[in-house]
């Protein structure tokens, strides 16, 4: 991974991010959808935005996870799927309480960015 094989609009993009984590104090929702076409790179551009996400963080734990629909993009790109990572069940969603509240709130305490890859459709950050 190198970011200056990054494209233009995908260095804005980063920039973007970048700034907005640097900007802690800052309570502004950063929301972002960066759409592009099969085989221009968005996988290289999600391992620049964790990759500068962590690096800016350290030495605190990762800011940032990625999440995707489907085990396989998942798996190609290190991430959880939503339904995972979220503690979504197949059947009948329970009431989140207890324990499974306080270990799921714990996870989660130290993510500011989600990151959702679609491998079809596009890539979308909310804060």
């Amino acid at each position: 991974m190198t970011l200056t094989t990054l494209s233009p609009l995908q260095r804005k993009a980063l920039n973007i991010i970048s700034n907005h984590f640097s900007k802690k104090d800052s309570l502004t929702t950063l929301k972002m959808i960066i759409q592009a076409t099969a085989s221009t790179r968005k996988s290289l551009l999600i391992g620049c935005i964790k990759y500068i996400l962590i690096t800016l963080a350290s030495p605190e734990p990762s800011p940032i996870t990625l999440l995707t629909p489907t085990g396989i993009a998942a798996f190609n790109i290190q991430a959880s799927t939503i339904h995972s990572a979220l503690h979504l069940p197949l059947k009948d969603l329970p009431p989140l309480e207890g324990n499974a509240l306080a270990k799921y709130q714990e996870e989660l305490s130290n993510i500011s960015y989600i990151l959702i890859h679609d491998s079809c459709l596009h890539i979308e950050i909310c804060l």
